[in-house]
């Protein structure tokens, strides 16, 4: 079953090989009673035309009381027992662009202001899930010039730079 990605063409058909090469190594490690094994390699044609990529994976059975791990639900990390909100910060030259989705609120119930020319928070006032975010910025901008919409439970916040 051990073929050389590098020397054959990926076919989908591979995937599903792959699916069940991962589940007879999971197999081998109970059998063996390994708690962990890791691995890394190459994949792909070798010649100049085709797909090339690199993996690098550990896996681990059960857990001990030392490990720390924390599940991911809906791309949002759980920390205790409220989801902390992911958000993207882009740097579009004159200013920055800041992209968070915010559930369970409206456009009236948010609140939307800079700190210190550097800290954008987010708020939401009179919603059922209430909502607060510190948004760290990489440089200082504009307190005058903030510009924001929300829709579709994202909020796009316009900071323009000092």
């Amino acid at each position: 079953m051990d073929k050389d990605y590098r020397e054959n063409t990926f076919k989908f058909g591979d995937l599903f090989l792959g699916i069940g090469s991962f589940i007879d190594l999971l197999s081998e490690m109970v059998k063996e009673d390994k708690d962990s094994i890791a691995r890394e390699g190459n994949l792909g044609p070798s010649n100049e035309k085709g797909l090339k990529g690199s993996y690098n994976y550990s896996i681990k059975l059960g857990l001990s009381e030392t490990d720390n791990l924390k599940p991911l639900v809906n791309n949002r990390i759980i920390t205790g027992k409220k989801p902390e909100r992911i958000f993207d910060i882009f740097d579009e030259g004159a200013y920055f662009l800041i992209i968070i989705e915010i559930q369970g609120v409206t456009k009236e119930d948010l609140v939307v202001l800079l700190e210190n020319n550097n800290v954008l928070i987010v708020q939401s006032q009179r919603s059922a899930k209430p909502f607060f975010k510190e948004i760290p910025l990489p440089e200082n901008v504009q307190d005058d010039k903030i510009t924001w919409s929300f829709k579709n439970n994202i909020l796009e916040a316009r900071l323009w730079k000092v």
